[in-house]
């Protein structure tokens, strides 16, 4: 159900996100919001705030790949996409290989290319696409909404690579087999991982691959962590995080962030 919050009273707002932090924390999942807790963007200066981060820290033009959403959903995304943006930004070294795992249509690829290109161009850095563009792998069932992209996914990835080919690599199969495919160089020169499968095991698992190359300081990037509708991926990475001893950071816009060391 979509709500116009802009019509409700502050009691009437407030009775939503209470209801809303119940049904995280009857799922097992803390989070600044199960706890009550917003960023209010609904005062003057927290609006003028929020389009000024914008315009100085998201220069590319998502609306291709957004398509035609919510404004408040298109914002939503984009907060998530300016975390994505700054650590990327931090990750940008010399011989770095990227790696956007779950890379579905480019929502991520197209305005990280678009902000970065030129920098990774000079320091010589790879940015690897991954994606199945055919669904879960057959008789995973926890995968069942693992890649679910829209049609035409693979054609759009496949026109950001060839927009940005001196740095971009389109890799089509599923994860973590494909892993295998890359070559355990290009693993250990690895600064940051953008994971978004939509499923808990074929995430664990491609992190488990992946874990023994990553150098220290790489920063992995969970789309779906502390989203009521990602209970299973909460538990899984708390777990991975915990064995590995490797900090797991939850963001208010439901991401995580891993580090490794």
């Amino acid at each position: 159900t979509v709500v116009d919050l802009s019509s409700l009273s502050m009691p009437e707002l407030y009775n939503i996100f209470k209801s809303s932090a119940k049904l995280l924390r009857n799922n097992g999942i803390l989070s600044q919001a199960s706890d009550e807790l917003y960023t209010s963007i609904i005062g003057p200066f927290a609006i003028n705030d929020f389009e000024e981060l914008f315009s100085k820290s998201i220069e590319a033009d998502t609306r291709m790949c957004l398509g035609d959403f919510s404004d408040r959903r298109d914002k939503a995304f984009r907060w998530r996409l300016h975390i994505l943006l700054e650590y990327a930004s931090s990750a940008l070294k010399k011989n770095a290989v990227f790696l956007d795992l779950g890379c579905g249509s480019g929502m991520i690829a197209s305005p990280l290319l678009s902000k970065f290109y030129e920098k990774m161009l000079l320091l010589n850095i790879s940015y690897n696409m991954v994606d199945s563009f055919a669904g879960a792998a057959i008789g995973d069932e926890s995968a069942t909404n693992t890649y679910n992209r829209h049609d035409g996914a693979f054609e759009m990835s496949r026109k950001i690579v060839n927009q940005y080919s001196d740095v971009a690599i389109l890799r089509s199969g599923f994860l973590p087999k494909v892993l295998i495919e890359i070559d355990v160089d290009l693993l250990m020169r690895v600064t940051f991982v953008s994971l978004d499968l939509n499923a808990a095991k074929p995430e664990i698992d491609s992190l488990k691959y992946l874990l023994p190359y990553l150098p220290s300081g790489c920063i992995v990037i969970l789309d779906d962590f502390g989203f009521p509708g990602s209970r299973s991926q909460y538990f899984a990475h708390l777990q991975f995080a915990s064995m590995h001893d490797v900090p797991l950071i939850h963001l208010p816009t439901g991401q995580g962030i891993l580090i490794i060391r």
